[in-house]
């Protein structure tokens, strides 16, 4: 392999899991020689095709993989002449600090969603600091870019979220089949059960099923409430799915939930979902937040409040009109957003702004 072809990316999510770098690297592996530098948590391990991919030994010991990860991520560092994109990490900065005259990229995805607002302004401060430490910076949206403290003479990209068109199934709108992807770490996706759990009670003859795809911090809080209200037959709990598998519940459902808690810290988060429900052909039950509302139309989807009550009212209004829904017109009111698009219009200005 020509080390001067090299794009190498380093990442602690294994790959496959963080669905941006995933796609990044998809996308460019038939152009690029592209190398993944990641952690072994033990997950099942994704087809890369071409994409060589570098994990760390597997290790029970937190500071162990910390450690190891380190040390192959500055070994692939420095023999790479190519491009070096880095997911940005706590810490990450200390890669560049050890290969100072390597030209390095941080990307960032997320400001602090913790509700502490304490740990938001350390996660904030942190990345501040890191972003001094590298030669150019990408952020997911504008609103992420206007909250940090980015010094005038730093190279800042804008690197725009995207999906893949999942499903290309025409949906059949009977009856309410919603679908719930994502993280459950500090989202309050109870409330969407228990809005669910309104409106089954007061639409009895309206037939309706709930998936919930993922893990986290709110699984138990979910399955109590399911088994303390019998809702077994009506909300499924499916646990973490890979992303490579998630095509059957694109192609079976037909109401996307795309739920985060209306805080300003949720703002200027788009959540990958919203794209890829829409795109998939899912009417997108959201959230008002900022950047949801950039998404969301008339066309496909409705916005709502971040409360049960609200949630009930949007099934509500769907229920209301499901018979005028169209999966081919919700598809089609995205335009420009899929990954393909994304890496040639945004990923590759920025590495192509200098000769690495």
């Amino acid at each position: 392999m020509d080390f001067g072809k090299r794009i190498l990316f380093i990442d602690k999510n294994p790959y496959g899991i963080l669905i941006d770098t995933y796609k990044y690297c998809q996308y460019l592996q038939s152009d690029y020689d592209v190398i993944y530098v990641c952690i072994d948590y033990g997950y099942p391990r994704v087809d890369s095709g071409r994409v060589e991919v570098k994990y760390t030994p597997k290790l029970k010991s937190k500071l162990l993989r910390g450690i190891m990860f380190t040390l192959l991520s500055l070994y692939y560092a420095m023999i790479t002449k190519g491009f070096i994109f880095v997911s940005y990490y706590p810490g990450c900065k200390i890669l560049k600090r050890i290969l100072f005259w390597k030209r390095m990229h941080v990307d960032i995805r997320t400001l602090s969603v913790s509700p502490d607002i304490s740990e938001r302004k350390k996660w904030d401060l942190e990345l501040n600091k890191t972003i001094c430490e590298f030669d150019s910076v990408s952020l997911i949206t504008e609103g992420v870019k206007d909250k940090l403290s980015i010094p005038n003479s730093k190279k800042v990209f804008i690197i725009l979220l995207g999906a893949d068109i999942i499903s290309l199934t025409s949906k059949d709108f009977a009856k309410l089949n919603l679908l719930y992807i994502g993280t459950l770490n500090n989202r309050r996706i109870i409330d969407t059960v228990v809005g669910f759990h309104h409106f089954i009670k007061k639409n009895p003859t309206i037939r309706s099923h709930y998936i919930i795809i993922g893990d986290g911090n709110e699984l138990e809080e979910l399955k109590k409430y399911i088994y303390d209200y019998h809702l077994e037959s009506y909300v499924e709990l499916k646990g973490r799915i890979p992303y490579n598998e998630l095509k059957p519940y694109f192609d079976s459902c037909n109401i996307g939930v795309s739920y985060v808690p209306i805080t300003d810290y949720y703002q200027y988060q788009p959540p990958t979902k919203t794209y890829e429900y829409i795109m998939s052909g899912l009417y997108c039950l959201a959230t008002d937040t900022y950047e949801n509302r950039k998404i969301v139309t008339s066309n496909n989807g409705f916005l709502h409040d971040d409360n049960p009550s609200a949630f009930c009212e949007a099934l509500e209004v769907t229920s209301l009109m499901m018979k005028n829904l169209d999966s081919n017109i919700i598809r089609n009111s995205l335009s420009g957003f899929t990954w393909k698009e994304i890496v040639e219009n945004h990923l590759l200005p920025v590495i192509r702004q200098k000769r690495y």
